[in-house]
């Protein structure tokens, strides 16, 4: 294969998931939006993190459309072959291209079945996973120079355990 028609089928398939990668990275960043609106103790704790995904992100999102293509462009060696030449790709498509074809011409149904399966299944595993809580914790949050100490106590289930732990505290 020519050299400018490697490059062409470089170029234009970096067109093609560019804009994806580019606009996915930008809704990642957005969903922090709301951490940089926080403010003491929280603010302080989740600001340092959200400046750092957020600038990784768009630094991503700046590589995904500019120096990728350039690397492939240098890396990307050998014959290129179709799609279909690859037996893990055909397997694929064979399983999920009947599923999507189903999906795609009930559409109200599909999403009527996620919607009465989806919520009820996350309510279990969120109840769950509360009632799971046997375990005692305690977590102090200091040195972040906002002047007091958090301290946040949790306890095994029942008021009997607390009353008990309160007795014992006491003494």
């Amino acid at each position: 294969m020519k050299k400018e028609r490697r490059d062409s089928i470089i170029e234009k398939a970096s067109k093609q998931v560019g804009a994806g990668v580019f606009y996915s990275t930008i809704v990642v960043v957005s969903s922090f939006l709301p951490v940089f609106m926080l403010t003491g103790m929280e603010g302080k704790m989740f600001h340092p993190l959200a400046f750092t995904k957020t600038f990784i992100l768009l630094i991503d999102a700046f590589l995904a459309i500019s120096l990728t293509p350039v690397l492939i462009s240098f890396l990307l060696k050998g014959k290129l072959k179709p799609e279909n030449a690859n037996p893990v790709t055909r397997m694929s498509e064979r399983i999920y291209t009947p599923i999507l074809k189903l999906c795609l011409k009930y559409r109200k149904s599909t999403l009527g079945i996620n919607n009465s399966l989806g919520t009820p299944v996350i309510t279990l595993v969120a109840n769950q996973t509360m009632q799971a809580g046997n375990y005692s914790e305690v977590a102090v949050l200091s040195g972040l120079s906002t002047g007091y100490y958090y301290v946040k106590l949790t306890f095994d289930n029942g008021i009997r355990k607390i009353q008990k732990t309160i007795k014992l505290a006491k003494k």
